[in-house]
């Protein structure tokens, strides 16, 4: 295993990703309760493919829960979005 830092391409790229975490946070703590297609439909406009991948993360990592197709945002992801924006 090589013992590099990660370089800038990377901390772009997590920049990006986190900016699509924070922006989904924002959405469901401004909207409140939201259909996952509604989420998908918002954020997926540009076809990047990202929004599973942000949503499996924050479920995951319990910022956001889904019960049945409906995703909250729970107190751990109000939590983390205020993180973010300090």
């Amino acid at each position: 295993m090589s013992n590099q830092t990660s370089g800038p391409s990377d901390e772009r790229e997590w920049a990006t990703r986190r900016a699509l975490l924070q922006a989904i946070l924002v959405y469901l703590a401004h909207h409140g309760p939201t259909s996952w297609v509604t989420l998908y439909l918002h954020f997926e406009a540009d076809g990047t493919g990202e929004i599973g991948p942000a949503l499996g993360y924050l479920a995951v990592n319990k910022h956001i829960v889904f019960e049945g197709t409906t995703a909250t945002i729970t107190a751990s992801g109000t939590e983390q979005l205020r993180r973010w924006q300090s």
